[in-house]
């Protein structure tokens, strides 16, 4: 068999082939990545000194891995919104920061707004809007003039949103004039994409395309259930979704509008060189859907399937779903949306076990992820038991092409370097095709 190129061992297996291997993920979304503090840590395991750990998604705190890792793990995919080399010279400010276990990062001097799920990743100029403040007692915020976003109390490893700017709506008029903010030059909020913004995605990613091998993911957004929660506050909102449908109705109305005057822009800056397009939704739970099916269907899958649809009719992209927990029930609409891969495969949840999901929906879906149990395994278990996982799972998804191995989710703070190493590893041993 002719050995491919990363990119074209990506495209190969998202078509439902056999490339020479199977493709490799790590870092190529927000949630396919590791956290600063289990960088920091397989660094030290690894004797690197060198280098510098970035931390590019200040919530989830992950870190950016650096070229030496990709090719030490033989990694086949990056982040359009990747800072660090082999990505172009990047406009953000860098300045030391510690991680909550006491091990050194770099975070950017200021943030832009955004940062919320509503909003889609531009340009990377630091616009100095949001800044990484400590709260007094040991703590973090995020704070954008005198409201407080995000806070990572003492002792926290992840920031969370304690901002909820519809909470208190009653009325359409209330979401309305949220949504006003967007097209008014004063407020700019939610935003929407300048020129300028489509300029920077557009160089970015050209400058990825042309210089890199790697598939290249570009990360949209266009959540309604998950943004629904964070405009709301998530007890609202999933009252709102029985009680209230006028109210949610009107407020993914809203945001299809917004999202697909975004989605114009950003598609037409990337299209030519990005191979992936990332949307989200975390629709699922350990034990089952979030929402029922038939709630989905009516309520949140046709917004969701005109902007896949879009990018389909306009694009050349495949359209990749991230959504957590048992969605084993939803993956009919969510094929039928025009969904092509779906992450981060939760095989620990119910319903989600990795020969029934390839045998079921095989044909139709890329598994991008379900690699290895993040959950149970990756953090407890011992290397050969990591392993052992990785093996099991890649003889479940990897015949006859449409999977790339990646973590179930991103690697955790407590996962042990030498467990990260056997994923890998194991991931080597075991993912080549046969001739």
């Amino acid at each position: 068999m002719i050995t491919m190129n990363s990119r074209e061992r990506v495209l190969l297996s998202l078509k439902h082939k056999e490339p020479d291997k199977i493709p490799v993920d790590l870092g190529g979304m927000g949630s396919s990545n590791i956290m600063g503090i289990a960088y920091n840590s397989l660094k030290k395991y690894l004797g690197i000194n060198e280098g510098e750990t970035y931390i590019y998604d200040i919530t989830q705190q992950l870190a950016t891995p650096e070229e030496r890792i990709l090719k030490l793990f033989e990694i086949d995919c990056i982040d359009l919104n990747r800072m660090l080399p082999p990505a172009s010279p990047s406009e953000i400010e860098l300045e030391p920061w510690t991680l909550p276990d006491g091990s050194p990062a770099k975070v950017p001097t200021a943030f832009s707004a955004l940062i919320a799920p509503i909003a889609v990743r531009a340009s990377p100029k630091s616009t100095g809007r949001v800044k990484l403040l400590p709260d007094g007692k040991g703590g973090w915020m995020l704070k954008e003039g005198n409201l407080v976003r995000l806070v990572m109390p003492k002792g926290s490893l992840y920031f969370d949103d304690i901002y909820h700017p519809l909470e208190k709506a009653e009325t359409r008029k209330d979401v309305d004039t949220f949504f006003e903010g967007s097209y008014n030059s004063k407020i700019s909020w939610p935003p929407i994409l300048s020129e300028a913004d489509a300029e920077s995605l557009r160089r970015r990613a050209k400058y990825l395309h042309d210089n890199t091998e790697y598939a290249i993911l570009g990360g949209f957004g266009g959540n309604f259930f998950e943004t629904g929660q964070y405009l709301r506050g998530f007890k609202n909102y999933l009252v709102d979704i029985i009680r209230r449908k006028d109210l949610v109705l009107h407020i993914n109305e809203k945001l299809s509008e917004y999202y697909k005057k975004n989605l114009k822009t950003w598609l037409g800056s990337v299209r030519d060189y990005v191979q992936i397009g990332l949307f989200g939704d975390d629709l699922g739970g350990q034990g089952g859907p979030l929402l029922s099916p038939k709630i989905y269907h009516e309520m949140i899958q046709p917004y969701e399937k005109e902007l896949y649809q879009y990018v389909k009719k306009n694009s050349n992209l495949f359209v990749f779903l991230h959504s957590c927990g048992s969605i084993y029930s939803l993956l009919p609409d969510i094929v039928d949306a025009g969904v092509d891969i779906i992450n981060p495969v939760q095989i620990s949840a119910k319903d989600m076990e990795p020969k029934k999901l390839k045998k079921e929906f095989g044909d139709e879906l890329t598994f991008w992820g379900g690699g290895v149990d993040t959950q149970k395994i990756v953090w407890s278990g011992t290397p050969e038991e990591v392993a052992q996982n990785v093996k099991q799972n890649i003889e479940a998804f990897a015949p006859g092409g449409g999977f790339v191995f990646a973590t179930v989710h991103n690697i955790m703070a407590n996962v042990p370097p030498e467990n990260i190493v056997a994923i890998f590893e194991a991931v080597k041993k075991y993912g080549k095709y046969k001739d």
